[in-house]
């Protein structure tokens, strides 16, 4: 004791060492492996949201086309609506100046005679 260590005292402590690093190194690349692992869940669940985000917008668009088509319907009904009662006026203030016009050409009879 005190002297140089023997080779069989230098061989143990290298085994020893070369086991820690080895043991270390398994460690890290288990914490590697389990963080990788967690970047991946983490993209695929941004995936699946940006995923979700395009559905949405696609459904959002189409009730947005929707609505537009109806509310251009509706404005289209109400101007044909408001196109057939004009012409209904206008057929029925046709019809009583007509009816103007031959009660004005029908001679007028005295019946106090």
């Amino acid at each position: 004791p005190g002297g140089p260590a023997s080779p069989l005292a230098q061989a143990r402590l290298a085994l020893a060492e070369v086991t820690e690093s080895a043991r270390q190194a398994q460690q890290l690349a288990k914490r590697r492996h389990r963080e990788a692992a967690e970047l991946q869940a983490v993209a695929e669940a941004r995936r699946r949201s940006v995923e979700l985000d395009e559905e949405t917008l696609r459904y959002a668009a189409s009730a947005f086309s929707l609505e537009e088509s109806r509310r251009t319907e509706t404005l289209l009904g109400s101007e044909v609506e408001e196109a057939l009662l004009a012409m209904r006026r206008r057929e029925e203030e046709e019809n009583a100046a007509q009816r103007c016009d031959v009660e004005a050409q029908t001679p007028k009879w005295d019946l106090n005679l």
